[in-house]
């Protein structure tokens, strides 16, 4: 509950505790006791609606992203000259500067935002055998990266750019742990809501999203819900990297996208997969490539499919 949250980060020397031991533990690689798993699991839960219920934490956040947004404003309104061009090609958000962000020595709360921490959940993931800790580490990322918002696009970008994320998250998109995958994928998912980040985590995650879908029904170990993650992440960056994209575009990929997205047990995935479908066949380059290597517009564009996209469009 929100009053026990609430109640918990302001506990006198609580979080700096917690912080501290699980910092202590990856230095000495300690990393398999069912103490530390409970710091990251107490941790995981102070993070959970953390924008909504400690908005104070985030001041310096917003506060850069204002003055990043004004700068833009201020570039892009410049009069245009007889020697400017009328028309600019949209402008990528700038890189956030870190140092400017971060308070150097956190205290209580700010642990649970600072990249020191979130460095010590990306350790734990690759030396820790636990999968309810894994788990929890994973989970702690997600909860940080849900919402749609300035909040979680910077954290994100500390995630992925510095401190290098996707080579510790990417191997457990192919988890045998059902929910240990879930919370990957759906992990993954909130980190191609950053434009900015398309490029690496496309490089990184799009050829394992796409394999898993390749298995049909039977990958993301037989999970209607994973399953529909998978394909709603692959969705977010099918289209950012085309060269990418058509390297692991099969006639195997799209036969099984296509079972899927007929399938009546998998109601989730089955709308995804169809949506996924469209979303390929909609980009001219990629049609012509399909369609060099045989398929037709009825594999992605059909009955089935476009009732799952106009779905999509009504609850947009």
């Amino acid at each position: 509950m929100e009053s026990s949250r609430q109640m918990m980060r302001k506990c006198r020397g609580l979080i700096d505790s917690l912080a501290a031991y699980i910092k202590d533990c990856v230095k000495e690689e300690k990393t398999n006791d069912e103490s530390l798993e409970n710091c990251v699991c107490i941790l995981h839960n102070l993070t959970f609606q953390l924008e909504d219920e400690v908005p104070s934490l985030f001041t310096n956040i917003n506060a850069l992203a204002l003055h990043s947004t004004r700068s833009i404003s201020q570039n892009n309104t410049s009069p245009v000259g007889c020697f400017s061009s009328q028309t600019k090609p949209p402008q990528m958000e700038p890189p956030f500067d870190f140092a400017v962000i971060e308070d150097p020595h956190p205290k209580g709360a700010g642990h649970l935002i600072h990249s020191k921490t979130l460095q010590d959940y990306l350790s734990l993931l690759c030396l820790s055998q636990r999968e309810e800790l894994q788990e929890a580490c994973c989970g702690t990322l997600h909860n940080l990266t849900a919402r749609d918002g300035v909040v979680s696009s910077v954290i994100s970008q500390i995630i992925v750019q510095k401190l290098n994320g996707m080579k510790f998250i990417t191997p457990f998109l192919n988890s045998k742990k059902v929910n240990l995958q879930k919370t990957t994928l759906a992990l993954v998912g909130n980190l191609t809501k950053n434009p900015n980040l398309h490029n690496v985590v496309g490089r990184k995650a799009l050829p394992q999203l796409l394999g898993l879908l390749k298995e049909g029904t039977s990958g993301a170990n037989e999970s209607d819900d994973t399953l529909a993650i998978a394909c709603q992440a692959a969705s977010g960056l099918v289209l950012k990297n085309l060269d990418l994209t058509k390297s692991y575009l099969s006639s195997n990929l799209i036969q099984s996208l296509n079972s899927i997205s007929q399938s009546m047990y998998f109601p989730k995935s089955s709308k995804a997969a169809a949506v996924l479908l469209v979303k390929i066949w909609s980009d001219k380059e990629l049609q012509g490539f399909l369609k060099k290597q045989g398929m037709n517009k009825a594999l992605f564009v059909n009955d089935t499919t476009m009732a799952a996209h106009r779905s999509l469009q009504v609850v947009d």
